[in-house]
């Protein structure tokens, strides 16, 4: 099965720029995230891509690999170029499935010379029953695991590297979090990613980088915890952070509300003393 993650600009079988064996083309800074269902091992989802290209139409065939409401991830032998217009046709027939949508090509990568895939933005919402067809129809795997939206300063320690690099972690699952950073991993790194915790000491979970892609000056990166315990090692520690987070704002709302209501105070005070100098009292 192809894993299930976030569909657009985090293609995990697809390697960071630079690897020989497979190329991102796309910088993905403008890139959105929204879950996508994987297909299940052995149902294939084939779908007719038509494509225009200087004035001629053109269709192809190929498969969905990952699909939501905004968007499908595609295969296909065929390259198409990134911000071109396609339309998807869709049948399967015993689940009375029929659709047509258009979509705009926001990333692609090849992992050899007739091996593509592509990120696609819907240019219209597929509906909410198609998908639930799908799943009942064990073409697409709807089990996925919550991700937690974060935002913590950490390090990672890659395997290769006698340094630890500044990272902000920006979510996570049960099965792994994404990062940023400005430093280029590249898929298949390992790397110790280092969390601070309240009592002074540091904690160590191993990870193994399953993407990176190009986001704005920096690099988004999407790991995978290697221990069996390092889920709920980093879910306390997060929690910890949260918690210091939300108190520091508690401690910071209510100082603020001590300064205005003294503040108020003082206002009504002096506007008190005013009024009585003016009446001569």
């Amino acid at each position: 099965m192809i894993k299930q993650n976030p569909m657009f600009g985090l293609p995990n079988d697809l390697a960071s720029p630079g690897n020989s064996d497979h190329e991102i083309l796309v910088d993905s800074s403008d890139a959105q995230y929204t879950t996508g269902y994987s297909t299940q091992d052995g149902r294939q989802l084939s779908v007719t891509i038509k494509h225009v290209s200087n004035g001629k139409a053109t269709d192809h065939r190929g498969k969905i690999l990952e699909v939501s409401t905004d968007g499908v991830k595609l295969a296909t032998s065929t390259m198409i170029p990134i911000g071109d217009s396609i339309c998807l046709n869709l049948e399967v027939a015993h689940l009375n499935i029929s659709f047509s949508a258009s979509a705009i090509v926001s990333w692609a990568g090849h992992r050899s010379e007739n091996d593509w895939r592509y990120g696609c933005a819907l240019t219209s919402k597929l509906q909410e029953p198609v998908i639930k067809r799908l799943a009942s129809g064990g073409y697409i795997e709807r089990r996925q695991a919550e991700r937690q939206q974060i935002q913590i300063a950490a390090h990672v320690h890659p395997d290769n590297d006698a340094y630890s690099h500044e990272v902000r972690l920006e979510d996570y699952s049960s099965g792994g979090f994404r990062f940023t950073s400005q430093e280029q991993f590249a898929e298949q790194d390992r790397l110790v990613l280092e969390l601070d915790c309240s009592d002074g000491s540091t904690l160590f979970i191993p990870a193994r980088v399953c993407w990176t892609v190009k986001k704005g000056s920096g690099y988004t990166s999407g790991c995978q915890f290697m221990g069996n315990n390092g889920f709920d090692e980093f879910q306390n520690v997060v929690e910890e952070h949260k918690s210091q987070t939300i108190s520091v704002a508690t401690r910071f709302a209510f100082v603020t509300l001590r300064l205005s209501f003294w503040g108020w105070i003082g206002l009504v005070g002096t506007t008190a003393w005013c009024f009585t100098r003016l009446l001569g009292f």
